[in-house]
């Protein structure tokens, strides 16, 4: 995409010279053969670039009451010697952290007919427990939806089952990248079709054996962060990462029970009613991201007060073999 005769070519880019890269000092030396990679070295060792982030990060910080976080653009201007810079402001938000939580310790005795899901790699710290749906849309089944109106209804649909589950604890499970306008890539939903859920899955399969990147939240993170939401990335080509596929394509789905409207998309949504098809056992997923980066989701007995709750020291059962 970058030539010679981009003006501010040394500002953004590095020449890739093999096994290293070097600044650009000047454009003079270069020749159209000439390999360049991104790496903006020389802007943010600009004096006056600098200086203007600075300011404008100290402005909106004190408009806000609060540390932002900006999306922007920015112009590189002809100047003599040295080039100015104009700033696009896109968008500009209150700049949340989540909260300090507890050490997570993800336990090793888990039966293996009570794991729904492992993971390793890039795992947020946190837990979800006594989850009692899980809301499933298949990878494989989302790549066989004929038409966009299909895929656009299915994303639609899944908002309805956010606000009619806002009382309950749930999870989505889906595929590739939650939110990407690209309907290839995963469900189209905005936050407001998500803001419900406890944890915010992403499965990636691979396709013609190349896997999926996954978006780790990144279309709504700091709505993710704000609310307490986890999203947690299942990559399914690395070792540790594991999904019981046989639990989830025979378990009974209660999306035509509770969504009569949505009852066609049946074939694409899952809507997993964990007590009743494990007579009596929820869901607690359980995220390590601080000592050895893995995730669990697991069956585990509901507790006393649950309506569903199993007999103390039963079995697991399920209406269905696994």
């Amino acid at each position: 995409m970058l030539g010679l005769d981009y003006p501010g070519l040394r500002y953004i880019a590095s020449q890739d010279k093999g096994d290293y890269l070097q600044r650009i000092l000047s454009i003079g030396g270069l020749s159209g053969d000439d390999q360049f990679v991104l790496t903006f070295e020389a802007l943010v060792r600009d004096r006056k670039f600098v200086t203007l982030m600075r300011t404008v990060l100290a402005r909106l910080e004190e408009g806000y009451q609060t540390p932002v976080d900006m999306e922007f653009t920015v112009e590189i201007l002809p100047g003599r010697p040295y080039p100015d810079f104009k700033l696009h402001l896109l968008q500009c938000r209150p700049l949340s952290q989540r909260k300090n939580e507890e050490q997570v310790s993800i336990p090793t005795d888990v039966p293996e007919q009570r794991i729904l899901f492992t993971s390793r790699g890039l795992i947020p710290n946190g837990r979800a427990e006594q989850v009692r749906y899980i809301i499933f849309v298949d990878p494989e089944k989302y790549r066989e939806i004929p038409d966009t109106a299909t895929k656009l209804e299915l994303g639609r649909a899944v908002g309805r089952l956010n606000k009619l589950l806002e009382n309950e604890a749930f999870i989505l499970i889906g595929p590739g990248r939650w939110g990407s306008t690209n309907l290839e890539l995963g469900v189209r939903v905005s936050y407001a079709d998500i803001y419900n859920t406890k944890v915010l899955i992403e499965l990636g399969v691979a396709q013609d054996g190349k896997p999926p990147e996954l978006s780790y939240g990144t279309h709504f993170f700091q709505d993710l962060v704000e609310s307490g939401i986890h999203s947690l990335p299942i990559p399914l080509h690395l070792e540790g990462a594991s999904f019981n596929w046989r639990f989830f394509r025979l378990a009974p789905n209660s999306l035509a029970e509770l969504l009569p409207e949505d009852a066609r998309l049946a074939d694409y949504l899952q809507l997993v009613d964990l007590p009743r098809v494990t007579h009596g056992y929820r869901l607690d997923v359980l995220m390590d991201g601080t000592t050895n980066d893995e995730a669990i989701g697991y069956l585990v007995q509901s507790s006393k007060n649950d309506p569903f709750n199993a007999d103390e020291g039963s079995s697991l059962g399920y209406p269905f073999t696994v």
